[in-house]
């Protein structure tokens, strides 16, 4: 110990090998890792809020107080969108129906020709 610490005229620490940064180089190291862990361990979600019995029920008749005002709006839209739906379905149906022919011709054809 002696070797290594040497106390001045001044009561200062210091090292022969780099003074007072020297010895607090490995606390700095431990200050870094000790922040490293509280930013990644404070990191983590919220837990998910728990409601109480008369808290749900207030939020359950909110939601279908909205769904009931939405209803009209979303069934006239589903409505207007429908037979545009239904041909896009159709099209995808008969393309596909189509390629599946197809293929079967070509190979029922390279069987014939063997």
């Amino acid at each position: 110990m002696n070797n290594h610490l040497t106390y001045l005229n001044q009561n200062k620490l210091t090292t022969r090998s780099g003074g007072v940064r020297s010895i607090l180089r490995p606390a700095y190291g431990m200050l870094s890792i000790a922040g490293c862990l509280l930013l990644f361990s404070a990191c983590t979600p919220d837990p998910p809020p728990t409601l109480n019995y008369k808290d749900r029920q207030f939020v359950d008749s909110l939601f279908r107080k909205e769904v009931d005002s939405l209803k009209p709006i979303l069934d006239s839209i589903c409505n207007l969108r429908f037979d545009s739906a239904v041909q896009v379905a159709v099209d995808s149906i008969l393309t596909e129906r189509q390629e599946e022919k197809e293929k079967y011709l070509e190979r029922v054809k390279k069987e014939l020709g063997q």
